[in-house]
Protein backbone atom coordinates (compact mmCIF):
# COMPACT_ATOMS: atom_id res chain seq x y z
CA UNK A 1 0.00 0.00 0.00
CA UNK A 2 1.95 3.48 -1.14
CA UNK A 3 1.76 6.07 1.71
CA UNK A 4 0.37 8.49 -0.36
CA UNK A 5 -3.19 6.79 -0.06
CA UNK A 6 -2.84 7.85 3.79
CA UNK A 7 -0.73 11.04 4.29
CA UNK A 8 -2.63 13.39 1.12
CA UNK A 9 -5.28 16.03 2.11
CA UNK A 10 -6.76 15.53 -1.40
CA UNK A 11 -10.30 16.81 -2.47
CA UNK A 12 -12.79 14.20 -2.81
CA UNK A 13 -15.14 16.36 -5.00
CA UNK A 14 -18.19 15.42 -6.18
CA UNK A 15 -18.64 14.99 -9.84
CA UNK A 16 -21.99 16.84 -10.45
CA UNK A 17 -21.05 20.45 -10.48
CA UNK A 18 -18.07 21.10 -11.64
CA UNK A 19 -16.92 24.68 -14.45
CA UNK A 20 -16.88 26.97 -16.43
CA UNK A 21 -13.12 28.48 -16.99
CA UNK A 22 -13.25 31.33 -19.64
CA UNK A 23 -14.49 34.83 -19.26
CA UNK A 24 -17.64 35.81 -20.60
CA UNK A 25 -18.03 36.74 -23.29
CA UNK A 26 -20.91 40.04 -24.70
CA UNK A 27 -23.47 38.22 -25.77
CA UNK A 28 -27.51 39.23 -26.52
CA UNK A 29 -30.03 37.96 -24.91
CA UNK A 30 -32.04 35.47 -26.46
CA UNK A 31 -35.91 35.68 -26.58
CA UNK A 32 -38.47 32.69 -26.03
CA UNK A 33 -40.03 32.37 -29.36
CA UNK A 34 -43.80 30.96 -29.66
CA UNK A 35 -43.40 27.58 -29.97
CA UNK A 36 -40.84 27.05 -27.12
CA UNK A 37 -43.58 28.84 -24.68
CA UNK A 38 -45.05 26.41 -22.63
CA UNK A 39 -49.13 26.06 -23.06
CA UNK A 40 -49.87 27.94 -20.14
CA UNK A 41 -48.43 30.79 -21.68
CA UNK A 42 -49.93 33.54 -23.49
CA UNK A 43 -48.29 34.31 -27.43
CA UNK A 44 -48.58 37.91 -26.20
CA UNK A 45 -45.87 37.21 -23.60
CA UNK A 46 -43.28 37.04 -26.43
CA UNK A 47 -43.50 41.22 -26.52
CA UNK A 48 -43.82 40.92 -22.64
CA UNK A 49 -40.00 39.32 -22.76
CA UNK A 50 -38.73 42.05 -24.20
CA UNK A 51 -39.48 43.93 -20.94
CA UNK A 52 -39.77 41.07 -18.40
CA UNK A 53 -38.95 38.00 -19.61
CA UNK A 54 -39.90 36.02 -16.65
CA UNK A 55 -43.43 36.75 -18.13
CA UNK A 56 -42.94 33.74 -20.66
CA UNK A 57 -42.50 31.35 -16.89
CA UNK A 58 -45.32 28.41 -16.87
CA UNK A 59 -48.04 29.30 -14.31
CA UNK A 60 -48.98 26.09 -11.87
CA UNK A 61 -52.28 24.11 -12.28
CA UNK A 62 -53.71 20.89 -11.01
CA UNK A 63 -51.01 19.42 -9.26
CA UNK A 64 -48.12 21.42 -9.83
CA UNK A 65 -46.19 24.52 -8.23
CA UNK A 66 -44.36 27.16 -10.35
CA UNK A 67 -40.87 27.94 -9.05
CA UNK A 68 -38.67 31.18 -10.33
CA UNK A 69 -35.37 32.01 -9.97
CA UNK A 70 -34.19 35.66 -11.12
CA UNK A 71 -30.76 35.11 -10.55
CA UNK A 72 -30.00 32.13 -12.37
CA UNK A 73 -32.21 32.75 -14.88
CA UNK A 74 -35.05 30.39 -15.18
CA UNK A 75 -38.40 28.92 -13.70
CA UNK A 76 -40.12 25.72 -14.23
CA UNK A 77 -43.26 23.86 -13.01
CA UNK A 78 -42.92 20.59 -10.71
CA UNK A 79 -44.88 18.44 -9.11
CA UNK A 80 -46.70 19.28 -5.85
CA UNK A 81 -45.81 16.87 -3.59
CA UNK A 82 -41.60 17.85 -4.00
CA UNK A 83 -40.89 20.60 -1.20
CA UNK A 84 -38.47 22.86 -0.67
CA UNK A 85 -36.31 22.29 1.97
CA UNK A 86 -36.17 24.62 5.66
CA UNK A 87 -33.86 27.42 4.39
CA UNK A 88 -35.60 27.28 0.71
CA UNK A 89 -33.28 25.02 -0.42
CA UNK A 90 -31.57 27.26 -2.89
CA UNK A 91 -28.37 29.30 -3.44
CA UNK A 92 -28.51 32.02 -5.62
CA UNK A 93 -27.40 29.64 -8.90
CA UNK A 94 -29.38 26.51 -8.14
CA UNK A 95 -32.20 24.87 -6.42
CA UNK A 96 -32.93 21.58 -4.50
CA UNK A 97 -36.38 20.34 -4.29
CA UNK A 98 -37.34 16.70 -2.96
CA UNK A 99 -40.36 14.49 -2.56
CA UNK A 100 -42.03 12.80 0.73
CA UNK A 101 -39.97 10.21 2.33
CA UNK A 102 -39.71 6.38 1.53
CA UNK A 103 -40.53 4.33 3.27
CA UNK A 104 -41.78 7.19 5.74
CA UNK A 105 -41.12 5.61 9.20
CA UNK A 106 -37.17 4.27 8.03
CA UNK A 107 -34.25 5.50 9.67
CA UNK A 108 -32.91 6.52 6.57
CA UNK A 109 -35.34 6.93 3.97
CA UNK A 110 -35.40 7.51 0.56
CA UNK A 111 -36.77 10.26 -1.69
CA UNK A 112 -36.69 11.45 -4.92
CA UNK A 113 -34.76 14.74 -5.26
CA UNK A 114 -34.44 17.50 -7.99
CA UNK A 115 -31.85 20.14 -8.68
CA UNK A 116 -31.87 22.79 -11.35
CA UNK A 117 -28.07 24.78 -11.81
CA UNK A 118 -27.12 27.50 -13.13
CA UNK A 119 -23.16 26.60 -13.65
CA UNK A 120 -22.03 29.81 -15.51
CA UNK A 121 -21.44 31.45 -18.89
CA UNK A 122 -20.81 28.77 -21.39
CA UNK A 123 -17.18 30.37 -22.55
CA UNK A 124 -15.57 27.53 -23.66
CA UNK A 125 -18.69 25.82 -25.31
CA UNK A 126 -21.08 26.70 -28.12
CA UNK A 127 -23.96 24.12 -27.32
CA UNK A 128 -25.80 21.24 -25.26
CA UNK A 129 -23.45 18.32 -26.81
CA UNK A 130 -20.22 19.99 -26.67
CA UNK A 131 -20.73 20.91 -23.02
CA UNK A 132 -21.58 17.66 -22.45
CA UNK A 133 -18.52 16.11 -23.77
CA UNK A 134 -16.37 18.89 -22.24
CA UNK A 135 -17.98 17.47 -18.58
CA UNK A 136 -17.20 14.37 -19.82
CA UNK A 137 -13.35 14.53 -20.51
CA UNK A 138 -12.80 16.78 -17.67
CA UNK A 139 -14.81 14.83 -14.77
CA UNK A 140 -14.61 11.37 -15.48
CA UNK A 141 -11.83 11.20 -17.95
CA UNK A 142 -10.43 8.36 -16.12
CA UNK A 143 -13.34 6.36 -15.11
CA UNK A 144 -13.23 3.20 -17.25
CA UNK A 145 -17.75 2.82 -17.67
CA UNK A 146 -18.48 6.11 -19.04
CA UNK A 147 -21.87 7.14 -19.27
CA UNK A 148 -23.30 7.72 -22.77
CA UNK A 149 -24.47 10.65 -23.82
CA UNK A 150 -28.05 10.88 -24.94
CA UNK A 151 -29.66 13.75 -27.29
CA UNK A 152 -32.71 14.90 -25.99
CA UNK A 153 -35.06 17.99 -25.48
CA UNK A 154 -35.69 19.93 -23.00
CA UNK A 155 -38.97 22.11 -23.73
CA UNK A 156 -37.98 22.00 -27.22
CA UNK A 157 -34.54 23.18 -27.01
CA UNK A 158 -31.55 20.72 -27.64
CA UNK A 159 -29.83 18.89 -24.53
CA UNK A 160 -28.16 16.03 -23.86
CA UNK A 161 -28.75 13.43 -20.85
CA UNK A 162 -26.61 11.08 -19.23
CA UNK A 163 -27.99 8.26 -17.01
CA UNK A 164 -26.73 6.67 -13.41
CA UNK A 165 -24.01 9.38 -12.90
CA UNK A 166 -22.18 8.67 -9.87
CA UNK A 167 -23.62 10.04 -6.49
CA UNK A 168 -25.44 9.21 -3.40
CA UNK A 169 -27.70 7.43 -5.33
CA UNK A 170 -27.45 7.12 -8.97
CA UNK A 171 -28.31 10.30 -10.74
CA UNK A 172 -30.00 11.01 -14.06
CA UNK A 173 -28.94 14.86 -15.87
CA UNK A 174 -29.80 16.68 -18.29
CA UNK A 175 -26.55 19.31 -19.64
CA UNK A 176 -28.30 22.27 -21.40
CA UNK A 177 -26.81 25.61 -23.01
CA UNK A 178 -29.70 28.16 -23.27
CA UNK A 179 -28.92 32.54 -24.35
CA UNK A 180 -24.84 31.61 -23.79
CA UNK A 181 -25.20 30.25 -20.63
CA UNK A 182 -24.48 26.51 -19.09
CA UNK A 183 -27.33 24.48 -16.86
CA UNK A 184 -28.00 21.00 -14.86
CA UNK A 185 -31.47 19.43 -14.62
CA UNK A 186 -30.59 16.04 -12.70
CA UNK A 187 -33.16 14.04 -11.05
CA UNK A 188 -32.51 10.88 -8.60
CA UNK A 189 -32.26 7.92 -8.17
CA UNK A 190 -31.80 7.06 -11.25
CA UNK A 191 -35.32 5.58 -12.43
CA UNK A 192 -35.22 1.94 -11.58
CA UNK A 193 -33.02 1.91 -8.92
CA UNK A 194 -36.47 2.19 -7.04
CA UNK A 195 -39.34 1.40 -8.16
CA UNK A 196 -41.64 2.66 -5.37
CA UNK A 197 -39.91 6.00 -6.37
CA UNK A 198 -40.30 5.55 -10.00
CA UNK A 199 -43.69 7.10 -10.62
CA UNK A 200 -42.78 10.61 -8.73
CA UNK A 201 -39.59 10.32 -10.34
CA UNK A 202 -40.43 9.97 -14.02
CA UNK A 203 -43.48 12.74 -13.32
CA UNK A 204 -41.01 15.00 -11.60
CA UNK A 205 -38.44 14.70 -14.95
CA UNK A 206 -41.14 15.21 -17.64
CA UNK A 207 -42.74 17.75 -15.61
CA UNK A 208 -39.36 19.68 -15.37
CA UNK A 209 -38.18 19.54 -18.57
CA UNK A 210 -41.06 19.80 -20.59
CA UNK A 211 -42.01 23.27 -19.10
CA UNK A 212 -38.63 25.00 -18.05
CA UNK A 213 -37.82 28.08 -19.47
CA UNK A 214 -34.48 29.68 -19.55
CA UNK A 215 -34.10 33.80 -19.40
CA UNK A 216 -30.95 35.97 -19.20
CA UNK A 217 -29.41 35.39 -15.33
CA UNK A 218 -29.12 38.48 -13.61
CA UNK A 219 -26.40 36.71 -11.22
CA UNK A 220 -22.99 37.81 -12.76
CA UNK A 221 -20.46 35.24 -12.08
CA UNK A 222 -16.99 36.84 -12.80
CA UNK A 223 -14.65 33.87 -15.10
CA UNK A 224 -11.18 33.96 -15.13
CA UNK A 225 -9.67 31.54 -17.78
CA UNK A 226 -7.14 29.13 -17.47
CA UNK A 227 -5.12 30.53 -20.43
CA UNK A 228 -4.51 34.23 -18.96
CA UNK A 229 -3.17 32.90 -15.87
CA UNK A 230 -1.39 29.42 -15.87
CA UNK A 231 2.13 29.77 -16.65
CA UNK A 232 4.33 28.48 -19.67
CA UNK A 233 6.61 25.73 -19.03
CA UNK A 234 10.49 26.51 -19.89
CA UNK A 235 13.29 24.18 -20.89
CA UNK A 236 13.86 23.33 -16.79
CA UNK A 237 9.77 23.53 -16.17
CA UNK A 238 6.80 21.12 -17.24
CA UNK A 239 3.03 22.40 -17.06
CA UNK A 240 0.44 20.64 -15.10
CA UNK A 241 -3.33 22.15 -14.95
CA UNK A 242 -6.31 20.97 -13.26
CA UNK A 243 -9.29 21.95 -14.98
CA UNK A 244 -11.90 20.45 -12.55
CA UNK A 245 -10.29 21.95 -9.46
CA UNK A 246 -9.79 25.25 -11.29
CA UNK A 247 -5.74 24.92 -10.46
CA UNK A 248 -2.01 25.05 -12.75
CA UNK A 249 1.64 24.96 -11.81
CA UNK A 250 4.94 24.88 -12.96
CA UNK A 251 6.97 21.43 -11.78
CA UNK A 252 10.75 21.05 -12.62
CA UNK A 253 11.04 19.20 -15.81
CA UNK A 254 12.90 15.89 -14.00
CA UNK A 255 9.44 15.69 -11.37
CA UNK A 256 7.50 12.54 -12.83
CA UNK A 257 3.43 12.62 -12.79
CA UNK A 258 2.28 11.30 -8.98
CA UNK A 259 0.48 7.91 -10.85
CA UNK A 260 -2.42 8.19 -7.81
CA UNK A 261 -3.21 12.10 -8.31
CA UNK A 262 -2.21 12.43 -12.30
CA UNK A 263 -3.71 15.85 -13.01
CA UNK A 264 -2.53 17.70 -9.68
CA UNK A 265 0.69 15.96 -8.35
CA UNK A 266 4.37 15.21 -8.92
CA UNK A 267 7.40 12.87 -7.63
CA UNK A 268 10.56 13.57 -7.72
CA UNK A 269 14.01 12.77 -6.61
CA UNK A 270 15.27 9.20 -4.97
CA UNK A 271 13.48 6.64 -3.93
CA UNK A 272 14.01 5.34 -0.24
CA UNK A 273 12.47 2.48 2.06
CA UNK A 274 10.34 2.85 5.16
CA UNK A 275 9.09 -0.39 7.32
CA UNK A 276 5.53 0.37 6.64
CA UNK A 277 6.18 1.05 2.78
CA UNK A 278 7.55 -1.33 -0.28
CA UNK A 279 9.05 2.62 -1.56
CA UNK A 280 8.97 5.70 0.14
CA UNK A 281 9.63 8.56 -2.71
CA UNK A 282 8.83 12.60 -2.19
CA UNK A 283 5.72 13.57 -3.37
CA UNK A 284 3.75 16.74 -3.77
CA UNK A 285 -0.31 17.24 -4.30
CA UNK A 286 -2.63 19.79 -4.39
CA UNK A 287 -5.68 19.27 -3.70
CA UNK A 288 -9.17 21.11 -2.09
CA UNK A 289 -10.09 20.96 1.75
CA UNK A 290 -13.49 22.04 1.14
CA UNK A 291 -15.35 25.43 0.85
CA UNK A 292 -14.05 28.93 2.79
CA UNK A 293 -17.55 29.93 3.25
CA UNK A 294 -16.40 33.75 2.62
CA UNK A 295 -13.48 33.19 4.67
CA UNK A 296 -10.34 34.80 2.95
CA UNK A 297 -7.96 34.28 6.39
CA UNK A 298 -5.85 31.05 5.61
CA UNK A 299 -5.54 30.61 9.37
CA UNK A 300 -9.35 31.01 9.66
CA UNK A 301 -10.24 28.38 6.86
CA UNK A 302 -7.35 25.88 8.02
CA UNK A 303 -8.72 24.55 11.35
CA UNK A 304 -9.09 21.41 9.93
CA UNK A 305 -5.12 20.95 8.23
CA UNK A 306 -3.65 22.81 11.73
CA UNK A 307 -6.03 20.50 14.54
CA UNK A 308 -3.28 17.77 15.15
CA UNK A 309 0.72 17.18 14.33
CA UNK A 310 1.30 20.38 13.53
CA UNK A 311 4.23 22.59 14.86
CA UNK A 312 3.27 25.81 15.92
CA UNK A 313 6.48 27.16 15.60
CA UNK A 314 6.71 26.38 12.33
CA UNK A 315 3.50 28.05 10.68
CA UNK A 316 4.68 30.95 8.56
CA UNK A 317 2.61 33.72 6.77
CA UNK A 318 3.26 33.49 2.60
CA UNK A 319 1.70 34.79 -0.52
CA UNK A 320 0.70 32.23 -3.27
CA UNK A 321 -0.68 33.65 -6.77
CA UNK A 322 -1.28 36.94 -4.91
CA UNK A 323 -3.23 35.63 -2.25
CA UNK A 324 -2.71 35.06 1.81
CA UNK A 325 -1.49 31.78 2.42
CA UNK A 326 0.26 30.00 5.57
CA UNK A 327 2.90 27.31 5.09
CA UNK A 328 3.88 24.91 8.42
CA UNK A 329 5.49 21.28 9.26
CA UNK A 330 2.96 18.51 10.35
CA UNK A 331 5.12 15.70 12.35
CA UNK A 332 2.03 13.59 12.38
CA UNK A 333 2.91 10.05 11.03
CA UNK A 334 5.75 7.65 10.07
CA UNK A 335 7.21 11.65 8.47
CA UNK A 336 7.23 14.76 8.42
CA UNK A 337 5.16 16.45 6.06
CA UNK A 338 5.86 20.29 4.68
CA UNK A 339 2.17 22.06 3.51
CA UNK A 340 0.68 24.89 2.80
CA UNK A 341 -2.72 26.49 2.70
CA UNK A 342 -4.42 29.59 0.51
CA UNK A 343 -7.68 30.16 -0.39
CA UNK A 344 -9.02 30.80 -4.15
CA UNK A 345 -12.71 30.30 -5.66
CA UNK A 346 -14.47 30.30 -2.33
CA UNK A 347 -12.32 26.99 -1.62
CA UNK A 348 -9.63 26.43 0.67
CA UNK A 349 -6.18 24.05 -1.41
CA UNK A 350 -3.81 22.28 0.55
CA UNK A 351 -0.58 21.85 -0.61
CA UNK A 352 0.96 18.62 0.85
CA UNK A 353 4.66 17.53 0.36
CA UNK A 354 6.35 14.39 1.63
CA UNK A 355 8.21 13.22 3.02
CA UNK A 356 10.07 15.86 4.11
CA UNK A 357 12.17 14.59 7.00
CA UNK A 358 15.54 15.61 7.30
CA UNK A 359 16.68 13.03 9.64
CA UNK A 360 15.09 10.24 7.87
CA UNK A 361 15.39 10.97 4.74
CA UNK A 362 17.89 13.92 4.31
CA UNK A 363 18.98 12.92 0.92
CA UNK A 364 15.65 13.74 -0.67
CA UNK A 365 15.52 17.55 0.79
CA UNK A 366 17.31 19.14 -2.38
CA UNK A 367 14.91 18.00 -4.54
CA UNK A 368 12.14 18.29 -2.46
CA UNK A 369 13.22 22.02 -1.79
CA UNK A 370 13.41 22.14 -5.30
CA UNK A 371 10.22 21.12 -6.47
CA UNK A 372 8.70 22.65 -3.14
CA UNK A 373 9.64 26.44 -4.79
CA UNK A 374 8.93 25.54 -8.18
CA UNK A 375 5.22 24.70 -7.72
CA UNK A 376 4.60 27.60 -4.94
CA UNK A 377 5.77 30.61 -7.01
CA UNK A 378 4.26 29.54 -10.52
CA UNK A 379 0.65 27.90 -8.92
CA UNK A 380 -2.21 29.80 -10.14
CA UNK A 381 -6.03 29.86 -10.01
CA UNK A 382 -8.80 29.98 -12.36
CA UNK A 383 -12.47 29.46 -12.33
CA UNK A 384 -13.17 25.53 -11.92
CA UNK A 385 -15.07 24.22 -14.53
CA UNK A 386 -18.86 22.98 -14.06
Amino acid sequence: MSHRTLFMVVSASMLLAILACNAPAVRQTEIATPDELPTQISQNAVTATLVNPTAACPQAGEGTSAYLNREAGFCFLYPAELSLPPGDGRASDSVGLYGPPFPPDSMEPASVSLTVTYTGPAVYVSDSAEYADRWLDILMGEYPDKPQPEPTLVNGREAVMMRNLPGWSPIRTVFVVANGHQYTISVSPELGLITDLDPLARQTWDTVTDSIVFFEPTLVKEIVKSEDVCPQATAETQMRINLAHGFCFLAPVDATPDPLFLTSGFEIGPTGTHPEFSEVRVSLVIGTYGPASGATNPRDAAQGPLSSGVDLDTIQDITIDGRSAITYIDTDGPWWHRLAVVIANDTVYTINMNPYDQQQYPSMIPDADRLWETVISSLAFFTPFE
